[in-house]
């Protein structure tokens, strides 16, 4: 998955900056091939005490980590959504945590209105 959030804050931010936030990283003894490491470092090219240390200078660093970050969570978000329906006590059998549900199962239905 590294290489996928990789691609998208390129696309945000461009190559160049991405590979000086990579570098950067390292400098840091950081990995420059997790991305966990280069989000941190990333922010640090808005600011001159960093980016005049590198090649293609200013950045705004800190909109690829938001860009990856909202990405991420709408990948989660499909992800939830379209996983296989649980029924009654398979929901709560199964650990799986679902917000504003219910895990006990009706013990009758509802008279129609």
């Amino acid at each position: 998955p590294d290489r996928t959030w990789f691609a998208l804050a390129a696309y945000n931010v461009g190559g160049g900056h991405l590979e000086d936030a990579r570098k950067l990283t390292e400098a840091e003894g950081l990995d420059p091939n997790k991305w966990a490491d280069v989000q941190k470092i990333l922010p640090r090219l808005a600011q001159k005490q960093w980016y005049s240390k590198t090649r293609y200078g200013y950045a705004r660093g800190g909109e690829p980590v938001h860009f990856v970050r909202n990405i991420r969570r709408y990948y989660d978000i499909l992800t939830w959504v379209t996983q296989p329906q649980l029924e009654g006590n398979q929901v709560a059998e199964s650990g799986i945590h679902l917000p504003g549900i219910d895990k006990r199962k009706p013990e009758e239905e509802t008279p129609p209105l």
